[in-house]
């Protein structure tokens, strides 16, 4: 007769990579009538299988399971948290030339970068301004700086990631005054929006010949 295995209870588990995207499986620890996947402590819509694939957009919350059994007060699982992967770098960002003067100019920094819950910050640019939710920047073309190093940080609560992009403020291109003006040398209209050019010819000098 073979031997008689005898299973003890034991406390309830989850098993598995809790990852966003990541398979899960309840262990009930013996018997279960029903069980109930958790969120932050709240009843998971529908979550009521062993098995449960984690949603692969969402992050930074405690996954949780309760487990029923008839007769007997509800028991819990320890909950784990759902952590997001670390950001990485998607793309570079150019570097800027602005004219001084533009005033606030925006630019989309969080182009440069993929992950979970990301929050944004910027060093070394006095006046440059950014978004810690959307990661829009405000470059200011009024520093009294020419160039300067900016770096955008992306960070969630499994890391942080940098991207950097030189910004250089030119001065605008003052007027040349008329008399500065040699024959046949162009510039620029200032009455005309467009930017059109108007060319200065040569005038033959006058010469003041005395009354007959």
């Amino acid at each position: 007769m073979p031997p008689h295995h005898t299973v003890r209870p034991h406390p309830p588990r989850i098993l598995g990579a809790t990852a966003p995207g990541g398979l899960v499986r309840a262990d009930p620890g013996g018997d279960a009538t029903a069980l109930q996947w958790l969120r932050d402590g709240v009843a998971l819509p529908g979550a009521t299988e062993p098995v449960l694939r984690l949603p692969p957009d969402a992050a930074d919350y405690d996954l949780g399971l309760r487990i029923d059994r008839p007769g007997q007060p509800a028991r819990f699982a320890p909950a784990r948290r759902v952590r997001p992967a670390p950001p990485q770098r998607a793309e570079s960002l150019w570097d800027e030339v602005l004219d001084r003067g533009d005033g606030a100019v925006p630019l989309d920094a969080a182009r440069a970068f993929r992950g979970l819950g990301l929050r944004f910050s910027v060093q070394g640019a006095p006046g440059v301004l950014i978004d810690p939710e959307t990661g829009r920047l405000t470059l200011n073309a009024d520093l009294p700086l020419a160039e300067q190093t900016i770096t955008v940080i992306a960070r969630n609560s499994a890391g942080s990631v940098r991207a950097r992009f030189r910004l250089t403020l030119e001065e605008e291109p003052g007027a040349v005054a008329p008399d500065a003006l040699l024959p046949g040398m162009w510039q620029l209209d200032p009455a005309d929006e467009e930017g059109a050019l108007q060319v200065r010819f040569p005038v033959p000098p006058v010469t003041a010949t005395p009354d007959a």
